[in-house]
């Protein structure tokens, strides 16, 4: 992919410099590739402590009993590394991924990456596998009262594409909310 985005600006048989490809995909692995908007990380922190993990109490803030966050992105393999980088615990639950075991104290439960689903988002397969992964989950889990299965879950997704992330969970029945930066 990165020769094939290089090949435009050099010349018919010139290669690129022997370091570019690993540099930047060294570089694209961690937060030093990416910057994120202040607001996330203490989001996650509110998420953190506003909603219910077997123990807590409902905080008046946080209108769910109960969260469960997953990311479901057009990527590949690096996402969660990338994530954990800025600090946020993230489960090793995946699509394809078998038991993976999932921590009350991760910030991202699971992540279904289009990468492993082998479809892209809007295609309704994507939100699919999280959904599969959510029942996986909770089939997994010590039962917590009114939320045993996946369909007792308001499932939202939160994206900045219209067409992929708004349009897709809507096609699969989720709601959506799009958030313009």
């Amino acid at each position: 992919v990165i020769t094939k985005t290089f090949k435009p600006f050099t010349a018919v048989n010139e290669s690129l410099p022997s370091q570019l490809v690993p540099e930047l995909l060294t570089r694209f692995s961690t937060q030093e590739g990416y910057s994120i908007y202040p607001d996330v990380l203490p989001f996650f922190a509110r998420l953190r402590t506003a909603h219910l993990r077997p123990g807590h109490t409902k905080s008046n803030n946080w209108p769910y009993d109960r969260t469960i966050v997953g990311v479901i992105t057009n990527s590949d393999d690096r996402i969660p590394g990338i994530l954990s980088s800025f600090g946020l615990r993230v489960g090793s639950r995946r699509v394809g991924s078998g038991n993976a075991l999932a921590s009350a104290d991760d910030d991202i439960s699971f992540v279904v990456l289009s990468y492993d689903v082998g479809h892209e988002k809007p295609d309704r397969r994507v939100f699919d596998a999280a959904q599969n992964l959510l029942r996986e989950m909770l089939s997994d889990s010590p039962k917590s009262g009114d939320f045993d299965t996946a369909e007792d879950f308001d499932l939202v997704y939160v994206g900045d594409d219209l067409e992929k992330d708004v349009l897709g969970a809507e096609d699969a029945y989720w709601k959506a909310l799009l958030i313009d930066r």
